[in-house]
Order: C-alpha cells, then sequence, then structure tokens
C-alpha cells in the first residue's frame, strides 16, 4: 500500500475522533509521515534527518493535496519551493566554477541552464525516488502527477529550501552532493556534464566552436516539402556538413548540431 493510501486510511480513522483538536490532529499525522517506510526510506538515502517533521512534511506537500484536506492545515511546498530555487541555483554556479575553470560568463550560463531546468530537475528528483513520497490530490494522482516534471522540479527545490531552514547552508551543501552521487551511481555518468549541455543546446555550444575556430556562425539552410517534412542543411565555412529531415526545423537542426559536436565534424579538413 502506498503512502497516500496509508493517509487515506488515516484520516478516516481521524475523522471518527471528533475531540481531538486540529493542531493535535495535524502533529498526529506529521508524524505518521515522517516516520512511514517510503518517507524513512527517502531520507535514509539521501542521509538526511531533520529536526522539524513538520518541515520535511511540507515540502512534500502540493497545493493540490492542502485543498482537499479542510479538516488539516496543511502547507503547500511552494514557499519553500520559490527559496529552494535560488539555493540550487547557487549550488549548480558554485559547482561549475569550481569544475569548469576555462569556461567564460556566456558558457557557464548555458551550463547552468541546461541544468537548472524542468527536465534535467526532474531527472534527478526521479533519481532519488521523490515522487514516491510526494502528497498529491486524487485529480493530480489519477494523472500521475508523482512523474510530472514540473512537480517534481518544484518539490525538489522545496526539499533544498526545507533542509536549509532546518539544517542551514551545510546541510544543504550536503544534500546538493549526496544527490549529485546518487544520480551518478544509479545513471552511470554524472549529472552535470557537457554532455547534458550538448544534449541541451547543442546549437549554441556548436556555434561558440566555430567562432572560435573560424570567426563564422553555422548556417542552416530549410527546405519545406509539400509533404509537411523540412530539408535541412548546416553549412559550416560555407561547406555542406549534414543534412537531415524532420517535420520541424528547430528540431531538426538542433538534432544536426548534436551530431557534428559529437562526430568532431565542426573540424574542417
Amino acid at each position: 500500500m502506498s503512502l497516500i493510501e496509508e493517509l487515506d486510511d488515516f484520516f478516516k480513522l481521524r475523522h471518527t475522533q471528533k475531540d481531538i483538536a486540529k493542531d493535535e490532529a495535524l502533529s498526529d499525522v506529521i508524524a505518521f509521515i515522517y516516520s512511514h517506510p517510503v518517507t524513512s526510506k527517502f531520507l535514509s538515502d539521501i542521509d538526511i534527518q531533520f529536526k522539524s517533521e513538520k518541515l520535511f512534511v511540507e515540502a512534500l506537500t502540493h497545493t493540490s493535496f492542502v485543498n482537499e484536506q479542510a479538516n488539516f492545515p496543511f502547507l503547500s511546498f511552494e514557499r519553500l519551493e520559490f527559496f529552494g530555487d535560488s539555493l540550487f541555483n547557487f549550488f549548480v554556479s558554485d559547482f561549475l566554477i569550481e569544475n569548469f575553470p576555462d569556461l567564460k560568463e556566456g558558457p557557464l550560463s548555458r551550463f547552468r541552464g541546461a541544468v537548472v531546468n524542468e527536465g534535467s530537475m526532474a531527472e534527478l528528483a526521479r533519481s532519488i525516488s521523490l515522487g514516491s513520497c510526494l502528497l498529491l490530490g486524487k485529480g493530480e494522482l489519477k494523472s500521475r502527477g508523482h512523474d510530472k516534471d514540473a512537480i517534481l522540479a518544484d518539490s525538489l527545490e522545496a526539499v533544498f529550501g526545507a533542509v536549509f531552514l532546518d539544517q542551514g547552508f551545510e546541510g544543504a551543501k550536503k544534500l546538493f552532493y549526496s544527490i549529485l552521487e546518487i544520480f551518478e551511481n544509479k545513471n552511470c555518468l554524472p549529472y552535470i556534464s557537457m554532455e547534458r549541455l550538448e544534449n541541451f543546446d547543442p546549437k549554441s555550444l556548436l556555434q561558440e566552436k566555430t567562432m572560435s575556430l573560424y570567426k563564422e556562425v553555422p548556417e542552416y539552410r530549410a527546405i519545406k516539402f509539400d509533404d509537411e517534412l523540412f530539408q535541412v542543411d548546416i553549412l559550416i565555412g560555407g561547406k555542406q556538413i549534414l543534412s537531415t529531415k524532420n517535420r520541424s526545423k528547430k528540431k531538426a537542426e538542433k538534432f544536426l548540431a548534436k551530431e557534428i559536436l559529437k562526430k568532431e565534424l565542426y573540424l574542417l579538413p
């Protein structure tokens, strides 16, 4: 039985006990959630134990859940998410400055954008099974909200905000590096890597390389056919390097840039 299903049974039991004050009932629910096997395993995996159980539960609580719990004054993770967003950006920036000393401001900004975005952060959240701990309303549960990129990314930021408020800067930094290690162990590749930048924004990366080598930017030429397909060619230094077809011109250009980077075809003879 999942955390939400067991919590439903817990709520039903509490509704029959009319003499319990709201604050007392909420404390009991928070203790139940914090000690549940799913959340206990999550905390063990990321090697964090909260001083404030309430803060931890708040970091897991989606607005859809709050709206369905009129009898319990839950708080959603929105405020913690707001705070955690800045923290996560800081830790990523610090990591990039430390580990990529040759990158200038422009590439660093694009690199951070490749790491700090909804899709990438959702990957990171999945690596620590954060979705299994989330408190979601019935509608979000039905639509698999625990696996939606937006909810996972927001809740990951909320967890960082909660850890900082509970354990300070060093606690949040420890969490950051613990999660990076978990991701790398599960995926056999680092979360913050040049490969992620190439996948996220290959066109900008290729442009930087061609500007550095030839003082020129790549040229993309597109022809639209009657079957709604685009044929897109990419030229470097006036020389056609690769060609592809796609219904989306943008996707075709991104694919070509990625292939050229991967095969180092920008190194003209």
